[in-house]
């Protein structure tokens, strides 16, 4: 006795089911009244307007802040670069005066 393979046995149970009466269901089911379908089209647009507009006032608002950081850091970066100047001359002064002292006594 000869088996057949299971895409041959799926095959013919799509065969079998294509020619069944449930399969003209989708066939005979009553379409969206226009009138629905217009409004439901509005109403994903004007969805969409508003969420634009939300993400574009967010935006708005995310750049202000970015823009507000970054004056802040360089004013932190500049009095962080002449504290560090200055120290690094009271450091340099410092060593050097060790150092006079160590070969002047």
């Amino acid at each position: 006795m000869r088996t057949i393979g299971p895409e041959l046995a799926a095959l013919a149970a799509a065969l079998m089911l294509a020619g069944s009466p449930a399969a003209g269901i989708a066939q005979e089911a009553p379409k969206a009244q226009p009138g629905k379908v217009e409004q439901a089209t509005n109403d994903v647009k004007n969805g969409a307007r508003q969420a634009g507009r939300e993400v574009k006032e967010t935006a708005k608002s995310a750049g202000h802040e970015v823009k507000e950081a970054a004056k802040e850091t360089k004013e932190g970066a500049k009095r962080g670069w002449h504290e560090f100047k200055r120290s690094a001359a009271e450091f340099g002064r410092s060593v050097k005066g060790f150092f006079s002292r160590l070969w002047n006594n």
